[in-house]
Parts: C-alpha cells; sequence; structure tokens
C-alpha cells in the first residue's frame, strides 16, 4: 500500500494540474509527450551507460516497492535463539541444528549455523563482515544509480528544449510571428519536465532508498552481536538482554537517528557506515 505521504503527493500534483488548468488559457502547452519521452528515455540510457543494464533494471524495478510503507521486519528469533544458546551449553549441538533451520532471518540463520559447525571466531568475523559489505555495495549503488538519474534528467530537459528552439528556427520562414510564442512554449516544458523528474521523483526515492539503507545496516549490525554473543557461548542473561532490546521494531520510512547509527556495541559500530 503506497504511504500516505506519497498519497499527498498525489493529490499535490493533481492540486497543481488543475491550477494550471484553471489559470492557464493555454494549458496543453504543458504536455508535450515526445518531451516527456526525451527526459525519461535519456535519462535511462544515460543511467544504463554509466552503470550495467541489470543494475539499472534492479533499480527501476525496485521503484513501486520504494513507493509502499516500509516497516523493517520485527525481531522474532529471540527465543529460539535462548534455545540454542542453553542447548550448545548442555552440548546437544543436534537440537540446537533443528532450531537454527527455524531462524526466520536469512543473515542471522546463516551465521548461527556457521558457529553450529564450529568455525573460528576470526573467519567467522570475516564472513560476516564479508556479507555486510555485500549488502552495503547493494544498496549504495542503488542510491547512487537514482541520484545519478536525477541529475541526468535536467540535462536531457535542456536537451529537449534546444532540440524543439532548433525545429522552430529552422522552419521560421514558415511560421506565423503569432505562432513563435506556442513554439518555443512548448520548447521550454521539456526543461520543465527534466527539473520535476529530477527534484520531485529520482531525488526523494533516492532519500528513502538511502534511510532504507540505513536501516538494514543497524539490523545486520545487531545480527552480528548476536552471533558473536552466541559463539562466545555467553550465559542466557546476555543473551536475553540482547534480544530483549532490538535496534527498532515497526520503524516507519525516515532516517535513522544519530542514537541508533552510533550504537554503543563494537561490531555495530565498525559496520554501519554509510
Amino acid at each position: 500500500m503506497l504511504t500516505k505521504r506519497w498519497w499527498y503527493g498525489v493529490i499535490g500534483v493533481l492540486l497543481a494540474s488543475a491550477l494550471i488548468f484553471m489559470e492557464f488559457p493555454h494549458s496543453w502547452l504543458f504536455f508535450n509527450l515526445p518531451g516527456l519521452l526525451l527526459v525519461l528515455g535519456g535519462t535511462v540510457a544515460a543511467g544504463v551507460l554509466s552503470y550495467s543494464l541489470d543494475t539499472v533494471k534492479r533499480v527501476l524495478v525496485g521503484i513501486p516497492a520504494l513507493l509502499q510503507e516500509h516497516h523493517p521486519p520485527a525481531f522474532r528469533d529471540g527465543e529460539r535463539l535462548l534455545r540454542i544458546n542453553q542447548r550448545l551449553r548442555r552440548g546437544d549441538l543436534r537440537s540446537a541444528e533443528e532450531d537454527a533451520l527455524r531462524i526466520t532471518d536469512p543473515f542471522l540463520k546463516s551465521g548461527v549455523q556457521s558457529v553450529l559447525d564450529g568455525i573460528k571466531p576470526d573467519e567467522l568475523q570475516r564472513t560476516l563482515e564479508r556479507r555486510v559489505h555485500q549488502q552495503q555495495a547493494h544498496s549504495q549503488t542503488e542510491v547512487q544509480v537514482l541520484r545519478t538519474l536525477a541529475g541526468f534528467a535536467p540535462a536531457f530537459g535542456m536537451l529537449g528544449t534546444l532540440l524543439g528552439l532548433v525545429q522552430m528556427l529552422g522552419g521560421l520562414s514558415q511560421v506565423q510571428m503569432g505562432e513563435i510564442g506556442t513554439h518555443m512554449s512548448f520548447a521550454f516544458v521539456n526543461t520543465l519536465y527534466g527539473i520535476l523528474a529530477a527534484n520531485a521523483f529520482f531525488r526523494p526515492l533516492a532519500i528513502k532508498r538511502e534511510n532504507r539503507a540505513q536501516q538494514e545496516m543497524v539490523m545486520l549490525g545487531f545480527g552480528c552481536d548476536l552471533i558473536s554473543v552466541l559463539q562466545e557461548r555467553q550465559n542466557s542473561a546476555a543473551l536475553e538482554e540482547l534480544c530483549a532490546s532490538p535496534p527498532f521494531e515497526s520503524l516507519p520510512d525516515r532516517p535513522i537517528s544519530s542514537s541508533l547509527l552510533s550504537l554503543s556495541t563494537p561490531s555495530t559500530k565498525t559496520l554501519i557506515r554509510l
């Protein structure tokens, strides 16, 4: 479901369109389908040249998800981790492995299974850091693609304006003086499309994707802490305290506060860097 903020944005666009129709007698000049296709198509094409086709396609396919209300998944594996820790301390490895298979979070599940497999602490730390860095690079790439598209859009809007002016000047001998203003306004609307595409679409989406990436890094850092405590075979009280205080649950889309981005646990501090 779309967020309330995006519905407010849609309502704002509709109100602005209604204002244009009421205030401007030639409001049809604001609708230039070839210019719109030039701005959007050129922006996407430039993005493909800057990155890879698969990367740009993945970002564009993910735009509908960015428009929807997003809540980080609630932490539901606390009790299961406590049981795994107790069974490990008793030496009941088989039962611990069965519980590990029921962990819902993929990152946490993989880390717990590595602990049960007897991986060395240094090797486990390198593995976790590699996975976090891969996710971080993945998220940063998507943010950069959206910011790049936001940078290209005004340029292609200006290109559409220049092409329109060139076309008008090329046929100036056949155009009556009263039609010059109409042709010029039809050309300049391409610049408007570029500015709107950049500042009302691609740039806000980049900010939303960056906020979600920060949320992902917070949760991955929390998972690293849980895995570290489990590997050290600490008493259940330490693990229970950590499980009882996840960084956030059901947090809506908004920038992460500085208190969450500077959590006190060492592993989280090291891993959360966007």
